[in-house]
């Protein structure tokens, strides 16, 4: 199951204080949606490529069935810090899982138990997430 994610938003300015807003870290990786329904976790992109096969050792995470995270795949490096030219060159080869770890990043909750979670949810959202 796919549901595309939404996506950045450039303002000409930082809002106002009494706007209620947040922001994100940038990890510097891969935009992904990672979903587990009928049993089966899968993994797309945010052109809504499957990718599931590419990244064998991320159906090691366990998510909840009728789940969908919306977040970032990143490549960590030796300090643990993102890398993405490690990314890129494990996006390229499946021989190389062992020698470059991945993490699913998960910034947003679309599904949760079979229900779509509607999107003015926001902190809402972020709290599901931690809790998954």
């Amino acid at each position: 199951m796919f549901k595309s994610p939404m996506l950045l938003q450039s303002l000409p300015e930082p809002p106002d204080n009494d706007i209620e807003c947040i922001t994100e870290l940038k990890h510097d990786g891969h935009r992904m949606i990672m979903s587990r329904f009928e049993g089966k976790t899968r993994l797309f992109t945010r052109h809504r490529n499957e990718v599931t096969t590419m990244y064998p050792e991320l159906l090691e995470n366990e998510i909840e069935e009728g789940t969908m995270l919306d977040g970032e795949l990143i490549a960590l490096d030796d300090e643990g810090k993102p890398d993405f030219e490690a990314l890129q060159l494990r996006s390229r080869s499946k021989k190389l899982v062992d020698q470059v770890p991945l993490q699913f990043v998960a910034f947003d909750s679309l599904y949760h138990q079979h229900k779509r979670l509607p999107r003015n949810r926001c902190m809402n959202a972020k709290k599901k997430c931690v809790s998954i």
